[in-house]
């Protein structure tokens, strides 16, 4: 005998310990690339409502600021 310990693996256990690593394996790419595209998604849906918030107040700025001017045009002539 030599004196190094030969340790000798079952078919069974060389299977079952290579499937594990393979499903660990993918279970890990899987989770990578969905939290991947949710985050993408999520940034996604943020920008747009930020975009629709701005384009509201925007517009909502632009209609008061013509009022204003309106009403200061208003004021100018009847003082004349």
């Amino acid at each position: 005998m030599s004196n190094s310990i030969r340790t000798r693996f079952s078919i069974r256990l060389t299977v079952v310990s290579a499937f594990a690593l393979t499903m660990t394996l993918i279970l890990l790419v899987a989770l990578s690339l969905q939290y991947h595209f949710n985050q993408k998604l999520a940034q996604e849906a943020a920008l747009s409502e930020f975009q629709l918030s701005a384009a509201v107040t925007r517009d909502y700025l632009q209609r008061n600021d013509l009022h204003l001017i309106q009403t200061a045009q208003t004021l100018a002539q009847k003082t004349i």
